[in-house]
């Protein structure tokens, strides 16, 4: 296991998403090396997920298409109350309730949502790719809470899989969420403001694809900013709230943000990346495995209720 900048890097190949069968060996060699990664900083990059590059990129060039479309017609897809799907303007979240508004754009992608819902008369390709991209997701995914189980010496490696069952399927919320951070200008940004605000995420683990152009930090054991910096071929699996939760805090699930270029020259850039967000099921009581009392049971439902209220 290396590690790049505090973040380790670990190869995923044994247990890739292409391998139809993954021994038991080689879910706990993998699993206790994500799991170490997970105890001290939250986050690992991990290569050999099997992921091909072709579709990583053909996804990538899906989303630019949909956010380089004009604000109007982007518009007309965005997310209303109380739904969890659909496009948020830039300065419409506010991750770090502290700071100003998060100087980004999104687009929350959920299965099984009404065709309107979806830019396909601007983008014909956007729902078939974005449906095969979260099916590629879930995949690596549960293999990935196989292996963190595995790790943990649970004697089921299925055990999280059941907070799950209900994952692409009404009753759970994972989401594709792609983002857009759009060029900033000189003086434009708001004191305190950044492209996304410091934030944990909220369900089990998170997977992230980010393009070469970087910013992403998380925060170290210490209160330091490491900064994630792009590895091509790899993507970064964190841990979610709800993980930390039902492993009685022993995986961290730490905060991160998104800064803006002190240089010029990179402020110009636009930034894209993508988040597949890994949820428990919306009426999933999620309390720690080892019955002890470090968190209160509670719901996913109840928690990212909590949750949006909060950013929007």
């Amino acid at each position: 296991m290396a590690t790049i900048v505090g973040i380790p890097v670990v190869d995923f190949s044994p247990c890739s998403s292409q391998n139809s069968e993954v021994s038991d060996e080689s879910l706990k060699k993998v699993g206790s090396e994500i799991c170490k990664a997970f105890t001290e900083v939250g986050f690992v990059y991990i290569t050999g997920h099997g992921i091909p590059g072709e579709q990583i990129e053909r996804f990538f060039q899906t989303t630019q298409s949909f956010f380089y479309l004009p604000g109007e017609v982007k518009s007309r897809y965005a997310m209303r109350k109380g739904e969890y799907h659909g496009f948020a303007a830039t300065e419409t979240e506010r991750l770090n309730p502290d700071r100003p508004q998060d100087f980004k754009e999104t687009m929350n992608y959920l299965p099984g949502c009404p065709i309107k819902d979806w830019p396909v008369t601007e983008v014909p390709q956007f729902v078939k790719d974005y449906q095969n991209f979260f099916d590629t997701c879930s995949h690596l995914g549960h293999r990935v809470l196989q292996s963190i189980a595995a790790g943990l010496g649970l004697q089921d490696i299925k055990s999280f899989q059941k907070f799950h069952q209900f994952l692409g399927q009404p009753g759970n919320l994972t989401a594709l969420r792609t983002l857009h951070y759009p060029p900033v200008k000189v003086n434009e940004l708001k004191e305190g403001q950044l492209r996304l605000g410091e934030h944990s995420d909220y369900g089990s683990i998170t997977l992230l694809f980010q393009d070469d152009v970087g910013g992403l930090e998380v925060e170290g054991i210490n209160g330091e900013w490491i900064p994630a910096t792009p590895i091509p071929g790899t993507i970064i699996v964190n841990v979610g709230d709800m993980l930390m939760r039902m492993t009685a805090g022993k995986l961290k699930s730490n905060r991160h943000k998104v800064v803006v270029p002190e240089e010029e020259v990179r402020r110009k850039v636009p930034r894209f990346s993508a988040a597949f967000f890994m949820m428990t099921d919306q009426e999933a009581v999620i309390s720690p495995l080892d019955g002890s009392t470090s968190y209160a049971p509670l719901t996913m439902g109840e928690y990212i209720n909590k949750k949006f209220a909060e950013t929007y």
